[in-house]
């Protein structure tokens, strides 16, 4: 339905959460996305309508979450990665919320992504497979519960792309005014991390344990993004051949001191006998 009448109601499923206007949103949002006249009212609408697409994204976050817990308790947007929008929940748990491709694009683009060795369609695929495999893995396995910061998903993860996860600390680029200390902790518990999920059958991929990670309120480490991992050995034997970890923003963001000690050490840990002792072993 492309007007203005379907756009606005689309777009009031951000405070109304109701299916029939989260369907005409997601119209009029594919619409923007193809071949369309620039003279249908949708379009004008479209153009009119400030932040559309976030409000979509919101839109969308609020009608996934009315139909998870029957209420839209969502306190707010708290971030923005490739792949996902974060949003607060009560009790220290967050809902993330998968871009549409359009707005997956974007976001990449403005963080730097080239797509020239990876398409759009890959890290998308990526993105789901990483979803579905951490699912399967969690109903069969407490501790994977544990590590991926005790997830809930939304149904078809195919279709609505949301997850409910505790909420950690993500250091980022505060990561380097912790003590020295508190830094090795860090990167020690990430490297333990990637064993298990070696254990597991799958390994997080780039290596950036500041972004893709964060530690709990117990001090433990959690693997925060579940669209960033492998699910071969070849491939993660071929980054530790590299080794992958010399050229991850993670490390190369460090002080020379510290990163000259994690590439050390991830050289120690992550070892070709080891990744063929550990990977599945726990399936």
């Amino acid at each position: 339905m492309r007007n203005q009448e379907a756009l606005a109601a689309g777009l009031q499923v951000a405070t109304e959460g109701n299916s029939w206007a989260y369907n005409q949103g997601m119209q009029a949002a594919e619409a923007a996305d193809s071949s369309v006249d620039p003279n249908e009212p949708v379009w004008e609408a479209l153009d009119a309508a400030a932040n559309s697409e976030a409000q979509w994204l919101d839109g969308k976050a609020a009608y996934l979450r009315t139909e998870m817990k029957g209420e839209n308790d969502i306190e707010g947007r708290v971030g923005v990665g490739g792949q996902y929008v974060v949003y607060a929940l009560p009790n220290k748990r967050v809902l993330k919320v998968a871009h549409s491709p359009t707005s997956a694009q974007k976001e990449l683009i403005r963080q730097g992504h080239d797509f020239v060795d990876t398409s759009l369609e890959e890290v998308i695929h990526r993105r789901d497979e990483g979803v579905l495999y951490v699912e399967k893995l969690c109903q069969r396995f407490e501790s994977a519960r544990e590590l991926f910061g005790n997830p809930v998903f939304n149904g078809e993860l195919g279709q609505s792309g949301a997850y409910e996860q505790d909420w950690v600390t993500i250091p980022m680029l505060e990561f380097n005014k912790m003590p020295e200390e508190a830094q090795k902790e860090y990167i020690d518990k990430y490297i333990k991390a990637q064993l298990q999920l070696w254990r597991y059958g799958c390994s997080e991929a780039t290596f950036n344990f500041q972004a893709n990670a964060g530690l709990n309120d117990a001090g433990s480490m959690v693997i925060g993004d579940f669209g960033e991992m492998y699910f071969s050995e070849d491939m993660v034997a071929e980054q530790i051949a590299a080794p992958r970890w010399e050229h991850a923003w993670g490390v190369n963001n460090l002080s020379p001191e510290m990163r000259e000690w994690a590439v050390e050490r991830f050289s120690e840990e992550l070892t070709p006998a080891r990744l063929h002792a550990l990977w599945g072993s726990s399936l």
